[in-house]
């Protein structure tokens, strides 16, 4: 099976990182992998691997162009042809649109992967309203099938884009667990008096909570709990950040590292991963790699979190937006180190039993199978 993968670029990403792990399952598996990626990007990383066929359209301008979305399905159309793949799988809102067009016009299966709850289909503004009727027009017109990362990203785009339920399935988000089972357990379960290290991976933008997590910093340091925080990644509202952390006066408690390359080596460095995002969220990767590095996580209750974290024991669930919360739960983690280390063992063990890579890899091949044997049926 020949499987054309679309994604809109390279850069370092929990979309990218999911698809980059899928292809390289894939490929292990004896499955023949192209990329086509659709833009270019000053930040791309530096992947370990990247299969022989990669083809890059550098597609630019502006969506709401007339004509714009169409010249790019041709562009793709081309690529279809010189690799002429069994089926095309795309990744990301951009790509999912184009992949839909170039495939209805190649007559292939397309499959789009759902990795998050684009909240921009909730907007009443007139550009989001026609980037929705122009996802749910592709969609129709190539008849696309979706795998979601989790049950709350599948609810929402049979919502919002208007997916019947049959053509739509779960692929929970998966770690390599074999990759952080090297991480070896935090010293602070035993460490009582030593502060708790905390950290987040994240773009840096507002969805992502990152400003209720400096409020609840301030909250802690107010009640003499002292924890750190390292910050990696980048993005738009690290200057605002950077002003609240000077505001609360946390300098001496907060760091901003920036890219990491090693999420291994960040995860060693701390004791507790934090998620306080707000909304959009499918099932970030971050969480389930914290948990099979043995992290303690404390996550708000957005998207999939919930249903990879089990509140009270394989980590701890809070309200989004409540800085208070989260505050309460790091107290907790602090003051019961005996539970913080029972929900890390725990969540080892959640992720090696349900959200491992073998079992997301079979569960798209599945999806392959049936995608193709269905064309054949209707052809």
């Amino acid at each position: 099976m020949r499987v054309l993968h679309v994604i809109d670029n390279l850069q370092l990403g929990g979309t990218q990182n999911l698809a980059w792990r899928t292809w390289d399952g894939f490929s292990k598996r004896g499955l023949e992998i192209g990329v086509c990626v659709l833009g270019n990007s000053p930040r791309e990383h530096q992947w370990d691997w990247l299969p022989e066929n990669v083809f890059r359209l550098a597609c630019h301008g502006d969506y709401r162009m007339p004509g714009a979305v169409s010249k790019w399905g041709v562009q793709l159309s081309e690529v279809v042809g010189r690799f002429e793949p069994t089926l095309v799988h795309s990744w990301l809102w951009l790509s999912d649109v184009v992949a839909a067009g170039a495939a209805a016009r190649r007559g292939l299966p397309h499959l789009s992967h759902v990795v998050d709850r684009r909240i921009w289909m909730e907007s009443t503004r007139w550009k989001h309203q026609y980037r929705k009727w122009l996802t749910k027009r592709l969609f129709r017109k190539a008849d696309s099938r979706f795998l979601a990362v989790s049950q709350a990203a599948a609810e929402f785009a049979i919502q919002h884009l208007e997916i019947q339920p049959r053509n739509i399935g779960v692929a929970y988000n998966s770690v390599d667990v074999e990759k952080f089972a090297s991480v070896p357990d935090s010293p602070a379960w035993s460490q009582p008096e030593k502060p708790l290290r905390l950290g987040i991976a994240a773009r840096i933008v507002a969805e992502k909570g990152h400003r209720y997590l400096l409020d609840a910093l301030k909250i802690l340091k107010d009640r003499g709990h002292m924890a750190t925080l390292q910050i990696t990644g980048e993005g738009p509202d690290r200057p605002l950040l950077e002003q609240a952390v000077a505001k609360h006066g946390l300098h001496d408690q907060v760091a901003f590292v920036g890219w990491v390359e090693s999420v291994t080596d960040f995860l060693s460095g701390i004791d507790v991963f934090m998620v306080p995002s707000i909304d959009s969220e499918g099932l970030p990767t971050t969480i389930l790699e914290a948990m099979a590095a043995g992290r303690a996580v404390v996550a708000s209750n957005v998207g999939g979190a919930v249903e990879a974290i089990r509140h009270n024991q394989d980590g701890l669930i809070v309200p989004p937006r409540d800085a208070l919360a989260l505050a309460n739960a790091i107290q907790r983690l602090s003051e019961e180190r005996p539970l913080a280390a029972t929900l890390t063992t725990n969540a080892r063990q959640r992720i090696a039993d349900q959200f491992s890579m073998p079992a997301m890899l079979q569960t798209i091949q599945d999806e392959y199978s049936k995608m193709v044997s269905a064309e054949h049926i209707l052809a």
